[in-house]
């Protein structure tokens, strides 16, 4: 996640603490109690696009993708963008000084930043609210989790950002209703505990109706009328539920439901007294979100905007997947947890996360009968009902994740074949995959390879880890120091963190010693951690031919070439190199500008260099000795 900017003070207050938004219906905002007019909908699109991310940077291209969304974009629509924010500040600032600087609404270095306290938006609030409710019904406080969830539900005035459209408003409209779908099942739930089962039967049966996939809602119904004395409807309600769910997927219902199924034949007195209904453990195994996540705005819109509802994508049958690729470094996994964390809420039975290990220093990929093994225990199944072959784990797990709404974290993975064993069945359930090869061949998965950040989006990296102060003062160093880290996320923290463990070092200096270019992979390593050997173990994922060929090109003085130079390089005929240059692609070794052309990243270039000095003997070396140096950046091979 990035990093939040403070909030300003002014006089003792908070400048914009008379500022509140709603965005749970129509967007408003209030100032001092009163309406704010907020103009045409295109102008409340950039306020609900900043908004959504208070507090934090939105670069120009997420506000014009949010408001226009490849729709008749204008010629000028940066311009548009900055007359919007230009009559938003007047409105939000009306009393603002001639001269003085607007702090509400700010510029950024390649967009704009919303400032305000959270406190004060019915988005934030409602997910607090829901958070305590939630909080004190664990701990049995009933009355005070219904305080809770009625304040929840107050703020509701209507459907999320009710008249506006684009992929932010829809993502965040996709998000709440499935977290106003789960705050009242909550309610029913504690209807249920209070004994207002009259109550429960009434919303819970609506809700059952408009939500047949959601299992737990009918698991709530047949429990409401089973206390109500109205047992032969409790269990017709499971009825129904399987023999919907045996002719739309052909599956049975969940452990939950055949669980309660079977207490109320037996007619189970506990029943009666017991005040929730046995669920299986909510497991959250996903890592701490980067505190310091910057940029990717874009990438989560997409991904975000791609995503079923979980509480509507049991009909599809599909599993939901999405697969995130890209060079070593390029913070793959920082991206699918950050996703992680923001869609946590929309898979409360469990948040899995679980280590391939596929391109690990040290490692072996972990095997996929040992991994279905680590993902059956975590959703506690006992060690002796987990079958021993890979199929029947496989079959296991699908079915354990059939009735549950799972969100899980597959990461770093090394193949296709280490990857489908291990995805859900069900759209329901929602599987994030990281790997450095594009695993193209898994059939209805989301891809998004991820590029090297943006200059803006690494100085900004850059200036969180080092000290915002102390990147203030060399700028210009800063912008220098990621153009040579080559804006890779792995190389640039690498960096900064060396800087910052160096108080007596100027950003200057530490250019200086990069600019070294031979030394320079050797400033951006740190043990086991650093670019060298994330690196390597790329490398060493190779098959020997593809290894040669990589060595070969490092050895190249161009900056890019095509299939005839490395062809030439290698000693190998025009399809072989171009089957060879294509799978440096796939493993993200290698960058294809144009098809047929090709480069490398310049740490990639110089990694593949040291590899390939005086270590080819027998092929093309020499050949590619005699051209010299390295020439400049812009000199190019002949095609």
């Amino acid at each position: 996640m990035t990093k939040k900017v403070p909030i300003p003070r002014e006089g003792g207050n908070e400048v914009n603490d008379q500022l509140r938004y709603r965005a749970l219906g129509p967007l408003s905002v209030q100032r001092a109690g009163r309406e704010v007019e907020l103009g045409w909908a295109k102008q409340q699109s950039v306020l609900a696009t900043l908004l959504v991310e208070m507090n934090r940077p939105v670069p120009m291209a997420t506000i014009i993708e949010a408001v226009w969304h490849g729709r008749q974009m204008p010629r000028d629509a940066r311009n548009a963008v900055q007359t919007y924010v230009s009559r938003l500040r007047r409105l939000l600032e009306p009393a603002r000084g001639v001269g003085r600087p607007y702090r509400v609404l700010v510029s950024t270095g390649s967009g704009y930043l919303l400032r305000g306290d959270p406190a004060l938006v019915d988005l934030e609030m409602f997910e607090r609210h829901l958070v305590a409710a939630r909080k004190r019904h664990q701990h049995g406080d009933l009355p005070a989790a219904w305080s809770q969830l009625d304040l929840a539900f107050q703020l509701w005035q209507g459907h999320p950002f009710t008249g506006l459209d684009g992929p932010v408003v829809e993502a965040q409209r996709r998000r709440f209703a499935d977290l106003q779908l789960t705050a009242k099942e909550l309610r029913a739930q504690i209807h249920i505990d209070r004994g207002r089962t009259t109550e429960a039967i009434a919303e819970l049966t609506d809700l059952v109706a408009l939500h047949p996939g959601r299992e737990h809602l009918s698991a709530l119904l047949m429990l409401a009328l089973y206390r109500a004395s109205r047992q032969a409807e409790a269990l017709a309600v499971f009825q129904d539920v399987r023999r919907r769910l045996a002719d739309e997927l052909g599956i049975d219902p969940g452990p939950e439901l055949r669980e309660l199924h079977e207490r109320i034949l037996r007619g189970d007195v506990g029943m009666a007294r017991s005040t929730l209904i046995k669920r299986f453990v909510r497991r959250n195994d996903l890592p701490a979100d980067v505190i310091d996540f910057t940029g990717r705005r874009q990438e989560v819109v997409r991904v975000l905007g791609d995503l079923p509802s979980a509480s509507t994508g049991a009909s599809t049958g599909a599993a939901t997947v999405q697969v995130i690729d890209g060079m070593a470094g390029v913070g793959k996994t920082a991206l699918a947890v950050h996703l992680a964390h923001r869609l946590a809420w929309n898979y409360p039975d469990a948040q899995l996360y679980l280590d391939l290990h596929g391109h690990t220093y040290g490692r072996r990929p972990v095997d996929p009968s040992t991994a279905l093994e680590d993902l059956l225990r975590a959703l506690s199944v006992p060690a002796a009902a987990i079958p021993d072959g890979l199929d029947g784990r496989a079959a296991l797990w699908r079915a354990e994740l059939a009735s549950r709404r799972v969100l899980v974290v597959l990461d770093n993975a090394s193949d296709t074949t280490q990857v489908r064993p291990l995805l859900p069945g069900t759209a329901r359930c929602l599987a994030l995959v990281t790997s450095r090869h594009r695993l193209a061949e898994l059939e209805g998965a989301g891809h998004l390879s991820l590029d090297v950040l943006s200059p803006p989006q690494a100085s900004a990296l850059f200036a969180r880890i080092v000290g915002e102060d102390r990147a203030g003062t060399e700028r210009d160093a800063v912008q220098e120091v990621v153009r040579l880290c080559g804006y890779l996320p792995l190389a640039v923290r690498s960096a900064a963190v060396k800087l910052r463990n160096r108080p007596v070092w100027t950003i200057g200096y530490l250019a200086d010693r990069l600019r070294e270019g031979k030394r320079r992979l050797a400033e951006l390593t740190a043990g086991d951690r650093g670019v060298t050997a994330a690196f390597g173990v790329s490398y060493r994922n190779l098959t020997r031919e593809q290894q040669r060929m990589f060595r070969l090109l490092g050895t190249c003085p161009c900056r890019d070439f095509d299939t005839s130079t490395a062809a030439g390089l290698a000693g190998v005929g025009l399809e072989t190199a171009g089957a060879l240059l294509e799978d440096l692609v796939d493993a993200h070794m290698l960058q294809e500008l144009v098809p047929g052309r090709y480069r490398f990243l310049e740490l990639m270039r110089q990694y593949a260099a040291s590899l390939g000095c005086g270590v080819e003997p027998e092929g093309g070396q020499e050949a590619v000795l005699v051209l010299g140096p390295y020439p400049t950046p812009s000199t190019s091979c002949p095609p």
